[in-house]
C-alpha cells in the first residue's frame, strides 16, 4: 500500500481531498487507504503485513485466453522493474524480469521478489 500511496498521483489526490492534512502526512494517506480498503466489497486486506488483494482470481476463461494469447510468443519478454524497498534504510533495485511462455507472471516476480506468494506483489503502471 505504501508503494501506492507514494506513487498514485489519483489516490493521493483523493486522500488529500477526504483530509487535506494527508498532503504532508503519508502515515494518514496510508490510513485512509487501508480503511477504505476494509470496507470495500471484494477487498482483502492483511492487518499484519499491510496489503491489498482482490478477493476474487481471475476466471479460468480469461486465464485461458491470456494463455492463448501468451503462447504466440517464442522468446522470452523482457521487464524492467524496481524493487521499492519497505524500510527506507534499504536502496532501490532494479531487476529484470524474463517471463516466459504460458508461466503466470505475478508468480515469476513473486519468486523474483523472494516473497511467498504473488499477493504480496504490487505492480503499478
Amino acid at each position: 500500500m505504501s508503494a501506492i500511496a507514494a506513487c498514485d498521483v489519483k489516490v493521493n489526490t483523493l486522500c488529500k481531498v477526504i483530509n487535506p492534512k494527508a498532503e504532508f502526512d503519508p502515515l494518514l494517506v496510508l490510513s485512509l487507504m487501508y480503511n477504505a480498503a476494509k470496507q470495500s466489497p471484494g477487498v482483502s486486506v492483511s492487518d499484519s503485513n499491510f496489503w491489498i488483494q482482490s478477493q476474487k482470481p481471475y476466471s479460468p476463461e480469461a486465464v485461458d485466453l491470456a494463455l492463448k494469447r501468451w503462447s504466440f510468443t517464442s522468446d522470452p519478454v523482457e521487464v524492467k522493474a524496481i524493487l521499492i524497498p519497505h524500510e527506507l534504510e534499504d536502496e532501490l533495485k532494479i531487476l529484470t524480469i524474463n517471463l516466459r511462455d504460458n508461466e503466470h507472471y505475478m508468480g515469476y516476480v513473486a519468486e523474483k521478489l523472494t516473497v511467498s506468494d504473488s499477493s504480496q506483489v504490487l505492480v503499478s503502471r
